[in-house]
This record gives structure tokens, sequence and C-alpha cells, in this order.
């Protein structure tokens, strides 16, 4: 029981910094411009692996690595658990599809440049390839 709680919060608290970090990386990439934005992330970060992680269904997994199978992908997840850390970030009309087309090319997150505008609106943060 205490591995699956380790596993559990290491994972969490893991998704929490991150957080926090992409979404220094909206403001710094928004210049600011307001605080209502709408985003859409492309690929994924795997979960925290390290030690003695127990994996499962969900456990061990980061919300960062969650692709839903509907036109959000991994936005949807990423933005729901942003949204309850108290981050004003929202879904945006762009598909997961466009919004990784339109990422070709970039670097991946936390590189610079992984985050950026497309076409003005909405913000774009490739995780991975």
């Amino acid at each position: 029981m205490n591995q699956l709680w380790e596993t559990t919060h290491e994972q969490y608290v893991t998704d929490v910094l991150t957080a926090a970090r992409v979404y220094s990386d909206i403001c710094d990439a928004a210049a600011k411009k307001d605080t209502y934005y709408e985003v859409a992330f492309v690929g994924r970060i795997p979960g925290n692996q390290g030690g003695y992680m127990v994996t499962g269904d969900c456990i061990g997994h980061s919300f960062f690595e969650w692709f839903d199978e509907s036109t959000l992908g991994v936005t949807g997840r990423v933005q729901n658990f942003m949204f309850m850390l108290g981050y004003e970030v929202h879904y945006s009309n762009i598909t997961y599809s466009e919004a990784a087309a339109l990422a070709q090319g970039r670097p991946s997150w936390p590189a610079e440049g992984s985050v950026f505008w497309a076409k003005d609106d909405p913000l774009i943060i490739k995780l991975s390839d």
C-alpha cells in the first residue's frame, strides 16, 4: 500500500511542478497579453518511472501523457488538470491534428519555441513529437 501511495504522490507532485513550468512558459509566450489563454497541447510527457514506481491502468502515469482518442488529444486532460490547479487555460477550437500539423518542425517543451501562437490564437504547446 505504501508503494502505491508513493507512486501516486510522486507523479502528482511531478505533474504539479510541470504544470507550473508550462504555465510560466505560456505567460511568457503570451507576453501577458491577457489572463484568458486558449491552448492546445501536442504530444505527451511520460510519467516519472524512477524508483519504486507501481504502474497500472492509470497509476504511475502523468496527466501530460494521457492521450484521449477525441479531437482534443492530450489537451483535454492537461487543460482540466491545470484548470483544477487554478491556471487560466481553456480549450481552443483547434483540433489535435490541426495543432500537431502546426507544431511540426518545432522543438519539444521545454525548449525555446515549443510554446507558440497559431495564427494569433490559440497558444500551442508542443510537449513531444
